[in-house]
C-alpha cells in the first residue's frame, strides 16, 4: 500500500495552533545561531499570518470531526490482539506508544 501523505494542518485545533506559535516564539528567542535565525525568516516570509488564516479557514469544517480510519473500541484491541500475535510489537511497545501519544 502506497504512503498517503496529508496535510497535519487539519488536525490542529485554535488551542493547539496557538501553544504551537508559542513554543515556537520561545524557541525563536533562545536562539542565538544567525544562520539558524535567517532561516526561521525565510520560512515565516513564505508562510505568513494569511497562509495560516487561509489554512484555518478551509480547515474550520473539521472541527470537532472524527479523526479518519478511527476505530471502535472493540476494533483497536483487535488490530492490537492481531499485532501482537504477529509478534511485530509486544504489550511494553504498545504501553509506550499509548503514553507517548497521551502525553502529546
Amino acid at each position: 500500500m502506497a504512503k498517503v501523505e496529508e496535510p497535519s494542518t487539519m488536525y490542529y485545533s485554535r488551542p493547539q495552533i496557538l501553544a504551537l506559535k508559542k513554543r515556537l516564539k520561545a524557541s525563536i528567542e533562545r536562539e542565538d545561531n544567525i544562520e539558524v535565525l535567517l532561516q526561521c525568516e525565510s520560512l515565516m516570509q513564505k508562510y505568513d499570518e494569511a497562509y495560516f488564516a487561509k489554512m484555518e479557514k478551509e480547515f474550520a469544517n473539521l472541527k470537532d470531526a472524527p479523526m479518519p480510519c478511527c476505530y471502535s473500541e472493540e476494533e483497536l484491541d483487535e488490530v492490537i490482539r492481531d499485532s501482537e500475535k504477529s509478534g511485530i510489537v509486544n504489550n511494553e511497545e504498545i504501553k509506550a506508544f499509548f503514553s507517548r501519544w497521551e502525553n502529546l
